[in-house]
């Protein structure tokens, strides 16, 4: 059970630090939110982003199992590798929007900041 509430503690934290960098990088670049970008901007996206989360959630269990790297950096691969898929959707299907460079500076910032928290929590 303690384990449970540390999760859901450390994906609240993690969602409060997205809401954050995405403001915080948005004030210092001014950049305006996109009207068209959501979580989805398309079909596809929405398709191909499922797909990676059910391989990544596989990979991190089957990693679990096996131990082939640490978990903590398999979390950060795993983090890097959403926003970096996010960023490369909105900068093929969002033109002339440059939502793409919020969506890889908060993944660089979050991994970052889930390195240097996971180097403290043993």
């Amino acid at each position: 059970m303690n384990h449970l509430v540390g999760f859901l503690l450390f994906a609240l934290m993690l969602v409060g630090a997205i809401y954050i960098i995405d403001k915080v990088t948005r004030a210092i670049l001014g950049i305006k939110k996109d009207s068209k970008s959501s979580i989805h901007v398309n079909k596809t996206h929405a398709n191909l982003h499922t797909l990676l989360m059910i391989t990544l959630s596989t990979l991190y269990l089957v990693n679990h199992s096996y131990n082939v790297i640490s978990n903590k950096s398999a979390v950060i691969i795993f983090i890097l590798a959403i926003f970096t898929f996010h960023s490369l959707m909105q900068l093929i299907f969002l033109r002339g929007s440059k939502e793409y460079i919020i969506s890889m500076l908060t993944g660089i910032i979050l991994s970052t900041l889930v390195g240097i928290t996971s180097f403290f929590i043993a």
